[in-house]
């Protein structure tokens, strides 16, 4: 039973996935490409198209390092011995449902450059897809969308995560197909797919396997298996590193956590101090009121005790006039009688 190819390259600017979409697309001729093949092959966009759309979505990130890796160019395949089990309908089923898998992966539609269905190649046939690695950020709590930022890491960042991406792809798509996932953890050594496809071609016309490249305990290739001895190796090395970056990581993450709980205390705090600050300005205002009031109800009260004493004076003096004539006429009318 054949198994599934899958191989990933980085591309880190706008010249060099030029220069992959003109080979994928032909518009540059490999030397391993049939010509009179060529009309066998199935391009969604043209080399400027799929730049146009490049540049579209570059313009809507926020901010861009130099180092960013700005496509991956995800090349699908089989084993050459599927080509004759596998009929063109099933084939052009599997790449449509790996383009799907991985445009789903990668965020969706809006991150997919280009896809290609390559057949001018004497070796069986092969899907290459273009795609920007871009991640969505989100709040942890809420789950709201913060932004975006390029972030290849997620996806191909190591060897484990080359694995589990390749076990996944086989569980989701190729076990469908009869594919196996290939040997978990192998020691082979990666070669170019070109160069293996070209030495498997020498081998059916020679009836022979060629010789694996020095040294020779290596077993030959397995393409679909991205994980190097290498790699293994550095990360047994850097493993302690790694943990003790993720101790880091985890005390800052509780402290960021810590620090959003004390923003949000903060925050209704202020907002407390403002409501209070209002009712105190209100405050002040009556109170202002009130003294104004007092000075202008004890200036209108002093008045009214000034025109009354005025009065009572008043009819103080008129009732003892009124009482000096009365006593007056009393007199006149003793000395009449």
């Amino acid at each position: 039973m054949g198994y599934q190819i899958l191989r990933f390259e980085k591309i880190k600017t706008r010249q060099s996935l030029e220069g992959r979409c003109k080979h994928a697309t032909r518009e540059r001729q490999p030397q391993n490409a049939d010509p009179a093949l060529r009309g066998e092959n199935q391009v969604d966009r043209m080399t400027q198209e799929t730049l146009a759309a490049f540049d579209r979505r570059l313009a809507e990130l926020p901010r861009i390092r130099k180092d960013n890796v700005r496509a991956v160019e995800i090349l699908v395949a089989f084993s050459p011995s599927e080509a004759a089990r596998l009929s063109k309908g099933e084939q052009d089923r599997y790449f449509a449902d790996a383009k799907a898998w991985f445009t789903k992966l990668f965020g969706g539609p809006k991150n997919l450059l280009n896809t290609t269905i390559h057949a001018d190649e004497h070796t069986s046939r092969h899907m290459t897809m273009f795609v920007m690695p871009i991640e969505t950020i989100k709040d942890e709590q809420t789950g709201q969308e913060l932004g975006e930022k390029f972030n290849c890491k997620h996806w191909l960042g190591g060897a484990r995560r080359l694995s589990l991406l390749q076990t996944r792809f086989h569980d989701d798509i190729a076990a469908r197909y009869g594919l196996e996932r290939g040997i978990q953890g192998s020691k082979a050594t990666h070669q170019e797919v070109d160069r293996f496809y070209a030495r498997v071609h020498e081998a059916f016309e020679d009836a022979s396997l060629p010789n694996p490249d020095p040294p020779k305990h290596k077993v030959f290739i397995n393409p679909n298996d991205e994980i190097m001895e290498a790699v293994e190796n550095r990360d047994a090395q850097l493993q302690p590193k790694i943990e003790a970056l993720a101790a880091q990581a985890r005390e800052a993450d509780l402290l960021r956590k810590q620090n959003r709980v004390l923003r949000r205390t903060l925050a209704a705090k202020d907002k407390q101090i403002a409501q209070l600050d209002e009712e105190i300005r209100g405050l002040r205002k009556w109170i202002q009121r009130a003294q104004t009031a007092l000075i202008e109800g004890g200036s209108r009260l002093a008045t009214f005790r000034d025109k009354v004493i005025r009065g009572y004076k008043t009819w103080q003096e008129e009732l003892r006039a009124k009482r000096q004539d009365r006593d007056r006429d009393r007199g006149i009318e003793r000395l009449g009688g």
